[in-house]
């Protein structure tokens, strides 16, 4: 089945059990961004793949990615999050 980027569909997240230092952090960037922590998290895992899958750079729009200010205070190195 052959979709297209600008395509919406829905993506199933179940809750997991992170760290209590993580949920903070993650809930102090989310609330800085004006993002739900579901929202923070989707664009913390579009940039690791941006970074570590480049050809899935066509799936994104111009814009996507660029102007993520949500993930700015979590430097990303080799596709990894670093908190």
């Amino acid at each position: 089945m052959s979709t297209q980027p600008t395509e919406k569909a829905a993506l199933p997240l179940r809750p997991i059990t992170v760290s209590a230092a993580l949920r903070a952090a993650l809930e102090q960037q989310a609330a800085r961004a004006g993002l739900s922590i579901t929202e923070l998290c989707v664009r913390y895992a579009a940039t690791a793949a941006a970074v570590r899958h480049p050809e899935l750079d066509s799936i994104f729009e111009d814009g996507d990615l660029a102007d993520n200010v949500a993930i700015t205070g979590f430097p990303v190195s080799d596709g990894r999050f670093s908190v």
